[in-house]
């Protein structure tokens, strides 16, 4: 089996933030240009009860726009992220009912934007803001298992997962004006697991229980956020 696809994404944003304390009529544009190609491969081996799949997506975005202020326009600005976000499974098939399989995942999000608005904020209180922030990205592991018993009445599922997620953007609070800059943080790290059952007590009457439990920490402190380890 396998699939093979092209993404194309156009988002405008347009933004007007008026705030007369501060003097701040501010009008933000946004162009946000995206692209992707992706393909995924699933092959049975014919001798042995494994099914194994691979992926690979490779995304390009751009992001750029404009900003003003009380009709003062701001430099263009402008950023480009990439990245490859592979895929991988290992799927047994124990028996007709039973199926066990493991796999690796990246998943991504391609970066922002600092607004000006914010950045003429922090500059007189001291605290440095990137002008654009980097891309975050997460791996995800995880271990489960799927059965369907009893003639398909009774359907099952688990699984135990752990992800990564580096670089994600955060908030920090710009002095006592009410205000947040943007920036990035080392990131998240969770374990967890989740269950579900199904059971259809006859055509007219199905029964669903599903149960997860989470346990996620910051994997690092963010100084000036009030974020800390753990």
């Amino acid at each position: 089996q396998w699939t093979l696809g092209l993404y194309q994404r156009d988002a405008d944003r347009r933004d007007r933030f008026v705030f007369e304390l501060f003097d701040i009529d501010n009008v933000d544009v946004t162009e946000v240009r995206s692209q992707a190609a992706f393909a995924e491969v699933t092959y049975a081996l014919p001798a042995l009860p494994f099914d194994l799949t691979g992926g690979l997506r490779y995304v390009r975005e751009q992001v750029g726009g404009f900003e003003m202020d009380r009709g003062l326009a701001y430099p263009d600005q402008d950023a480009v992220y990439t990245s490859f976000n592979p895929r991988a499974i290992v799927a047994w098939r124990a028996n007709e009912a039973w199926r066990v399989y493991l796999s690796a995942a990246k998943g991504y999000r391609s970066g922002q934007l600092q607004p000006m608005v914010s950045s003429a904020l922090a500059g007189p209180l001291g605290i440095e803001l990137p002008r654009a922030l980097h891309d975050d990205s997460i791996w995800s592991y995880e271990l489960g298992a799927k059965a369907w018993l009893r003639g398909g009445q009774l359907e099952l599922e688990g699984a135990l997962y752990h992800s990564d997620w580096r670089n994600v953007a955060v908030r920090i609070p710009l002095g006592g004006t009410g205000f947040n800059g943007l920036i990035n943080s080392p990131g998240t790290t969770t374990n967890g697991v989740e269950a579900r059952v199904l059971w259809r007590l006859g055509p007219a009457w199905t029964v669903h229980l599903n149960a997860s439990y989470a346990d996620a920490q910051y994997a690092g402190s963010v100084p000036g956020t009030g974020i800390t380890k753990g």
